[in-house]
């Protein structure tokens, strides 16, 4: 029972997660932005840093209260992967954090430019999601990547 409360909490957080980071893409479609959709992505990057959280610890319960065993997880490359994508992604994320915080702070009515690297990183953040959501699955059916 425990397992799957976890298995589901991962779930939802991962739809949270994804559904975070899509809305920070589309609110910075348009270029320059207001400050109501600056305050709307930091609002996004609270839930999706909460969402990343629960990701993490659930992921971590996943493992070790499988019924296949802790080590069938830590001896598929698949995971190891997915750990590494998601670290990259997290350590790029912290850049677009900071800037919409400096933003938020500049009390400047008018709209704000957003530099291109920002949208950039979302969308790299939206993919390396997607890229996750597809090694977890492998890890899910004991599918290794061969590198």
């Amino acid at each position: 029972m425990l397992f799957t409360v976890v298995k589901f909490t991962h779930l939802i957080s991962l739809l949270l997660l994804f559904s975070a980071s899509l809305a920070k893409n589309l609110l910075l479609l348009d270029r320059p932005v207001n400050e109501s959709a600056i305050s709307k992505c930091r609002t996004a990057d609270r839930v999706s840093g909460v969402a990343a959280v629960f990701i993490v610890v659930s992921g971590a319960g996943l493992i070790y209260l499988s019924p296949k065993g802790m080590d069938s997880y830590t001896a598929n490359s698949s995971l190891w992967i997915k750990v590494a994508v998601l670290i990259l992604a997290s350590a790029l994320i912290v850049k677009t954090k900071v800037y919409f915080r400096v933003a938020a702070k500049s009390a400047v009515p008018a709209l704000i430019d957003v530099p291109a690297v920002i949208p950039s990183i979302l969308k790299l953040d939206l993919g390396s999601l997607v890229v996750m959501t597809y090694l977890g699955v492998l890890v899910a059916y004991g599918i290794g990547i061969r590198i």
